[in-house]
């Protein structure tokens, strides 16, 4: 499963404002966190893979490195 397909929570992991569904969010593929684009890092190339289904993303929470993290579908 992708990281920006399935939409099921309200609020941001982050902010905990709401999140619309057809605005800019991100789901972790490792926590299932939802995050508004703009609460999380992450550059504008990178977003379009997720979007587009080709990259799975995890957040900073996850990352070992503390930015942004695409991750290959396994």
């Amino acid at each position: 499963m992708y990281s920006a397909v399935l939409f099921k929570t309200t609020t941001c992991a982050v902010c905990s404002k709401s999140l619309v569904k057809k605005g800019f969010k991100l789901k972790c593929s490792i926590c299932a966190e939802w995050y508004h684009k703009s609460c999380q890092v992450i550059s504008a190339e990178k977003f379009g893979l997720v979007q587009t289904k080709k990259k799975n993303w995890c957040c900073v929470n996850c990352s070992l490195d503390d930015d942004d993290e695409i991750v290959d579908e396994e």
